[in-house]
């Protein structure tokens, strides 16, 4: 027999839904007021909300196949379409069998000079703006080196599908604080005769998939691949892909980016290490790989300031989580957010200690910013890729330092909301 999860006080007649337009201040308070299990009730939504390793095993495994992945990217996850983190049980271990030797090392490997070159321009550009804003800096960044992978072709010859896809990943999540975000969020709807922002998105990606003609990027796998029937891929489908690759992979590498910015500037004796340290080894992806700091930095970046701070399932029956009753229908969240500054689980949890994993390794369902299971990031040797080389290039190349209070600011990824940077080349 389970128990009944407990709620923070509500607001009747929409129970915790006026709070969610601050769902991390929300976050924190039930598990400061509730422990590291609760629910909130969301309109008619019922929330159950886990953080525990114990859980995340659980939900991560999942077993019994009793959790869906279908709404993984909330209620708006009809936009991806067919897309692989949409889809659940054999259809996709099937998918993601066929996609996963585009994310090989090696073939990601191939990126490193276009990177590296990105880099250095940005670097030049961003030293004669003086100061700028950290996030959406990292995010331009980022969305070049996204696009080339995927595309094969510059982010420039993309700008009239880069507003779309902006829209679309601010829409995933309505703010009280951004008003914008209402009018992007009926933009999303289903209309009878209205065109909506999937319909915009469809025209301009299946163009590009028809003209793509670059070998060296993921569009040419994929209309390469063939499935374990024989068949090709459809334009359908790779064009859901190729979407959801750019949300998942996105924002998420782009603000990750950002916290190291962050986190290096404040604590230059951890800067100074690490110039020491890559002093030492070619700017190589395999070196790079291998550098104790280095890498402990990155992870320790990625454990205090998780991109993805909650992931969503949805209960297909009535069950038992970590103790607890989950209802049929309620969606369930594993919060990487809380599991990384859990007392139980990492010392010091609120400070950046990067030396922790020097010495110690994670505990597989307490550190988890790839997610975990089935549902595993496909994109993690990709993301991780980015981060040592554009983290490298600009340690070697430059110096920056910040300005102005940082607050931590779910957008749907967890951002430094008022990041300034500025930066000086070598």
């Amino acid at each position: 027999m389970g128990k009944n999860l407990p709620q923070p006080p509500t607001r009747a007649p929409f129970g915790h839904l006026p709070f969610a337009f601050d769902l991390l201040d929300l976050l924190n308070l039930s598990r400061k007021n509730l422990g590291d299990a609760f629910a909130w009730q969301m309109g008619p939504k019922y929330i159950a909300v886990f953080s525990s390793k114990e859980a995340n095993e659980a939900i991560l495994l999942d077993r019994e196949n009793a959790l869906s992945a279908i709404d993984s990217f909330g209620p708006q996850s009809w936009m991806l379409g067919q897309g692989l983190a949409r889809l659940d049980g054999l259809q996709h271990r099937s998918l993601k069998k066929l996609l996963l030797p585009a994310f090989h090392r090696e073939l990601i490997s191939r990126h490193q000079y276009g990177i590296e070159t990105r880099c250095l321009r940005y670097l030049k550009q961003w030293s004669q703006q003086g100061w700028i804003n950290g996030v959406e800096a990292s995010k331009s960044l980022t969305l070049g080196i996204i696009t080339e992978f995927l595309f094969g072709t510059e982010a420039k010859a993309l700008e009239p599908l880069q507003k779309d896809l902006r829209l679309l990943f601010r829409s995933l999540m309505v703010e009280a604080k951004r008003p914008a975000s209402f009018f992007g969020f009926w933009q999303m709807l289903k209309l009878p005769g209205i065109p909506n922002l999937r319909a915009r998105l469809d025209k301009k990606l299946l163009n590009l998939i028809a003209t793509a003609t670059s070998e060296n990027s993921l569009i040419s796998l994929l209309k390469t691949t063939l499935t374990e029937e024989g068949t090709a891929l459809t334009q359908d489908m790779i064009r859901d892909q190729l979407l959801t690759f750019i949300v998942a992979g996105h924002d998420t590498t782009a603000t990750a980016l950002a916290w190291l910015f962050f986190e290096l500037a404040r604590q230059p004796d951890y800067l100074e290490a690490l110039k020491s340290e890559l002093y030492e080894v070619p700017l190589e992806a395999a070196n790079l790989a291998q550098l104790p700091l280095f890498n402990a930095v990155i992870k320790e970046t990625l454990r205090l300031h998780p991109p993805i701070s909650i992931g969503i399932r949805r209960s297909l029956r009535e069950q038992i989580i970590d103790g607890y009753i989950v209802p049929k229908g309620a969606n369930v969240i594993y919060s990487p957010y809380l599991s990384h500054r859990d007392p139980r689980y990492w010392s010091d949890a609120e400070l950046f200690k990067p030396e922790r994993f020097l010495t110690n390794q994670a505990s597989r369902f307490s550190y988890l910013p790839f997610g975990g299971g089935q549902h595993s990031c496909i994109g993690m040797n990709l993301a991780l890729f980015e981060l040592q080389l554009i983290l490298a290039t600009f340690i070697r190349n430059g110096k920056w330092q910040i300005e102005a209070p940082v607050q931590e600011h779910l957008a749907p990824t967890l951002e430094p909301s008022g990041l300034s940077l500025r930066f000086q080349s070598s």
